[in-house]
């Protein structure tokens, strides 16, 4: 099988090892294009938790003892 014609490589590399890097969500830009989704509520509401976001509210609830 000849995958060269496939569109799946890149000059001779395999689409799926590529390292596209961590996605990064910036609140503003959703909340500037929030008009434009549909489908999810979360995002047209622009109702996002960033990665930092999650880490800070993980962090709180691990430091709170508990009852």
């Amino acid at each position: 099988m000849d995958k060269s014609g496939d569109g799946r490589f890149i000059k001779g590399k395999d689409i799926w090892d590529l390292d596209f890097g961590e996605i990064v969500i910036k609140k503003e830009t959703v909340k500037r294009f929030a008009h434009m989704y549909r489908g999810n509520v979360r995002l047209a509401l622009s109702r996002i938790c960033t990665k930092e976001d999650f880490e800070r509210k993980k962090k709180d609830v691990l430091n709170r003892s508990l009852p």
